[in-house]
């Protein structure tokens, strides 16, 4: 596919309205009622036309959690829910226990939300630390009764150190560690992995990953990046939860000194294959949840196999068959190289941005790697020696791709979503983020979008026309 490079900026893409608080009054079809986003019981979510439809439009108000419980520039500044990853009308997250009445729960707690309520289970403890729940809930302003019997006091409460999840179709799957018993801080409890029915929020699957883990290890869901954006290039301290191409297996990264690589059946949870049947306790780091690597190996957790890796080349990710790699040049540039894990050929890139350093973050995203580095993004698809497209724009904070379009965000001052066509290049819509919304995007679905606090609703849904193509600039 032939590589396009754009040079957006303010007011260049001609012909493309601005939509006011992620609301309509753009031209893509399908409206539906923007009333329908109060979160009140009986207001109707928005359905999407086709079970791919790509969002155009979005509502004002969040979707999840329903602006009754809570503040929504609070919870955009990160201090009460998170979105961990969403999946047609489904998304995992986390939410401060202060709206969960009857829970028994104190900090945060992990919850699977179908947006078609919407409904939110919540997963907590039931007799024992070891017996997990669900339970459906309705959010409330206020906390109600913090624990399940009004003999319980906050010395008794427990709490919940929450890992990586993943969604397919049907399934939840969830990484906890119990953090808190009676009051008590834990240094070392079970890492457990859930799996969660997503018709009826019920737990149907349990495994144990490791008898002894240290819960502080699970990264805090209180971090002023959205939780879903991955960044391949720093220690993995929160864990990563990934899906087998063919759907069948998930794949566990998480730390380095001890670390744990599994890959497990998606049916019941059993571990096929372990990464210290290759490596022992310790590992330089992991690439996503793929793989892991040490000073001259990469293992491939798909496949349980070892790749010599050369001394000039650092392991950024892998994905697929596919390892990305960055080492210095003899003139101290920065280059990133690909190697095809089937055949151990090396193919350089000469136009991708750096895969190391602070600024540089990539995420698989549908069937692109998205990589982003200061005030660019590069769209391919792995293994691709060239880029579907590159954009380069003052202030972009994230960028994601949903079918065949790319969603990215503009930071402070202008505060927007772009939406551009990877086919064509064409800016789609620029939609203009509300003064207290975060900017950023770290999921679609065609039921809306996620910032990675909260999720907001789709309004109108795209049909294929398309807006002129954005101005070019040097």
């Amino acid at each position: 596919m032939r590589r396009r490079t754009f040079l957006t900026t303010l007011g260049t893409a001609t012909g493309t309205g601005l939509c006011v608080g992620l609301a309509g009054g753009c031209s893509a079809t399908h409206p539906k009622n923007a009333s329908s986003n109060s979160g009140s019981p009986d207001a109707a979510v928005p359905t999407p036309p086709t079970p791919t439809a790509t969002p155009a439009a979005f509502g004002a108000e969040p979707l999840w959690p329903p602006p009754g419980a809570i503040d929504e520039g609070k919870a955009n500044e990160g201090n009460d829910c998170w979105v961990y990853c969403a999946r047609n009308q489904y998304l995992t997250g986390s939410i401060v226990t202060d709206h969960l009445p009857g829970i028994g729960l104190v900090d945060i707690a992990p919850v699977v939300v179908d947006l078609g309520g919407p409904t939110t289970y919540v997963i907590h403890f039931g007799d024992s630390t070891d017996d997990f729940r669900t339970t459906a809930v309705t959010l409330e302003q206020t906390r109600g009764s913090m624990t399940p019997s009004a003999d319980q006091t906050r010395s008794e409460a427990t709490a919940l150190a929450i890992g990586p999840s993943v969604l397919d179709d049907e399934y939840a799957y969830f990484v906890v560690c119990t953090a808190q018993q009676g009051g008590r801080v834990l240094s070392e409890a079970p890492l457990t992995l859930l799996k969660v029915q997503l018709v009826n929020g019920e737990i149907v699957g349990k495994a144990t990953l490791t008898d002894k883990f240290n819960p502080g290890r699970l990264k805090s869901s209180r971090d002023d990046t959205a939780y879903t954006e991955l960044n391949y290039f720093v220690e993995n301290t929160g864990g990563r939860l990934h899906l087998s191409s063919d759907g069948t297996s998930l794949m566990f990264t998480i730390g380095a000194n001890p670390y744990l690589a599994l890959r497990l059946s998606k049916d019941d949870l059993t571990v096929q294959f372990d990464a210290h049947s290759i490596f022992e306790d310790t590992c330089e780091n992991t690439l996503g949840a793929e793989a892991i690597y040490n000073a001259t190996q990469v293992v491939t957790l798909i496949d349980g196999t070892s790749h010599k890796i050369p001394r000039e080349y650092t392991p950024g990710f892998v994905t697929g068959r596919w390892l990305y790699m960055g080492k210095y040049n003899d003139n101290s540039s920065r280059a990133t190289a690909m190697r095809n894990l089937d055949t151990g050929e090396d193919i350089q890139i000469t136009d991708h941005p750096e895969l190391s350093g602070p600024y540089s973050t990539a995420i698989i995203s549908d069937e692109y790697c998205v990589t982003k580095q200061l005030d660019t993004i590069d769209v391919r698809r792995p293994g691709s020696t060239t880029s579907t497209l590159t954009v380069q724009h003052n202030n972009i904070n994230s960028g994601i791709t949903h079918k065949n379009t790319l969603f990215f965000t503009v930071g402070y001052p202008h505060k927007e979503v772009h939406l551009m066509n990877l086919d064509t290049g064409d800016t789609v819509k620029v939609l203009q983020l509300k003064k207290n919304q975060h900017e950023h995007v770290s999921a679609v679905t065609p039921y809306g979008m996620s910032n990675g606090y909260v999720f907001y609703p789709a309004t109108e849904w795209m049909t294929g026309s398309k807006s002129p193509s954005p101005s070019k600039s040097s």
